[in-house]
Order: C-alpha cells, then structure tokens, then sequence
C-alpha cells in the first residue's frame, strides 16, 4: 500500500468518526431525567430498551455513557492532531531558519529547542493552560488553545530528532505516529487532572475523574473510557511498527552533511538509513 493511499484512508476515517460524533454532541450533555434514578444506571449489552437506549449505561449524572465516550474521542483525537500538526509546522519552520539562516539563527534555535525541551512537559501544559483560561473563553477556545499549547511543548522533540537523524522528513509516518500518542497520554493526563477539557463537555481523560470512588459502584463509567484510551493507543503503534519502511521514510529537507552511500562510479546515494528508536 502506497504511502498516499495510507493518508488518504487515515483522513476519511477521522472525517466520518468526526461527522458521526456530530450526531451525538446533545446526548452526551444531556440528562435522561426520565430514567435516572439518581445512580449510575448499569449498561444494557442485550435488550438497551430496559434502560432508556442506554447500551453503555449512564454516568452518575444521568448522561449517556456511549454518546459521551464517542464525542470525548472527538475532542480528545481532535485536540491530539491538531497539536501535531502545530508541532510539525513550528518544527520545520526552525528547521529552514537553522539550515539557511547564519550560525547565529541556527545557534539561538538549537539552545531554544534544548530548553524547551528540558522543561517538565505536564507542569509546563498545566500553567499555560491556566494563563490560557484567562484569555480564551469557550469549549472550541479551550480545545484550541490546549492543542496549541502541546505543539508548543512537543515540538523542540521533533526538531532534535529530525537533526539527529540528518533530515526532515525521514520516516514521517512512523515519527507522527510516536508523537501522537505521546500528545493523547500527555492531554488526557491534563484532562484528568481538571486543567484541560471542561465538563460537562466530554474527553476520555476527564471522564475518568474521580475514579476510584465511580469504580465501586459503576464500573463501566471508568473501564469504557479506559478502554478507549488503551486500544486507540496500542492500535495507533501497531500501525507505527506495521507501516513498512519503504512507505514510511521520506526524502526530506537535508540538515548539512547527511550520510552518503558511495559506489564503485564515484556516485552517491542519497537515502539515509534510519533505524526505528
């Protein structure tokens, strides 16, 4: 499968679960008053009629526990590409600065990239996601403002490997992948923690507040959204380890001297031999 065909796939399926997810925004805010009773309602895997349509159950506030996982994946992926797409573009910006800019440009972006880089990423998400709430007001403001602030803490990874590496572009698939589910660990711990995605709008991480108490007495108001981060996270490097190498590594952008292959004729090859980290 060519390296074309593999974005294309990945694009149709993020547009139609985002489409469907639309579908299901009122219901996972919603409170079903006429078949709460107060508690955690039990999920209803053979006849969802017994309990209101609610095959996963409801929450302790009455909210139906699959709309509110199907839009929680919404915001928490669509905060999670986003952010690699802002980490990406920041990087390859610095990228051209460092390769045509003077020794100064390209020294002030190495030392910028080393210091952002041994920042503590979770404190560092946390206070700019506190100075953001100040400014940006609203749920799309939030998810858009948490993305921004994970690109900006993700990116200096992405320029140093890609200076390691001698090229940017090398195996994208592969580095994207890696980033991205960093980003969904990195924001759903944000989310848990109460600096993130507000409720009552959705995301996996924030649906696993409070927890340990939930776990007692429903135990499918944690397992499913857990189950979700899991699988979306195994699945997304099972792709990662499953693309092969001559789909997932790119030309790219030359940092200076890349690693030549010469042959007998004088020529040179050059393909730069990556190994996976």
């Amino acid at each position: 499968m060519s390296r074309s065909t593999l974005y294309l796939l990945a694009v149709l399926l993020a547009a139609s679960a985002a489409i469907v997810s639309l579908q299901f925004s009122n219901a996972a805010v919603q409170i079903d008053n006429a078949h709460w009773t107060g508690t955690p309602s039990p999920p209803c895997f053979i006849d969802a009629r017994e309990c209101g349509g609610h095959v996963l159950g409801m929450d302790e506030n009455g909210r139906d526990v699959l709309a509110r996982l199907i839009v929680g994946g919404r915001y928490t992926l669509g905060v999670a590409l986003l952010a690699l797409a802002i980490e990406f573009g920041i990087a390859a910006a610095l990228a051209g600065v460092k390769r045509h800019a003077g020794r100064i440009a390209s020294a002030v972006v190495l030392y910028l990239a080393d210091a952002v880089g041994a920042l503590p990423r979770l404190p560092l998400v946390i206070v700019a996601v506190l100075v953001s709430h100040r400014v940006l007001a609203g749920a799309e403001h939030t998810i858009v403002g948490l993305a921004a602030i994970l690109g900006l803490v993700f990116w200096p990874r992405t320029l140093l490997v890609w200076m390691q590496r001698g090229a940017v572009g090398q195996e994208p698939l592969r580095h994207a992948a890696s980033d991205l589910v960093s980003i969904i660990l990195l924001g759903t711990a944000v989310d848990f923690l109460g600096y993130g995605i507000f409720p009552p709008w959705p995301s996996w991480g924030n649906m696993l507040v409070g927890a340990e108490s939930n776990f007692e007495v429903a135990w499918w108001v944690v397992v499913f959204p857990a189950a979700c981060i899991f699988v979306t996270v195994i699945a997304i490097d099972w792709f990662r380890f499953s693309v092969p190498l001559d789909v997932a590594r790119g030309r790219g952008i030359a940092f200076g001297k890349p690693k030549h292959a010469h042959d007998d004729t004088g020529a040179h090859d050059d393909a730069v031999v990556i190994t996976d980290p």
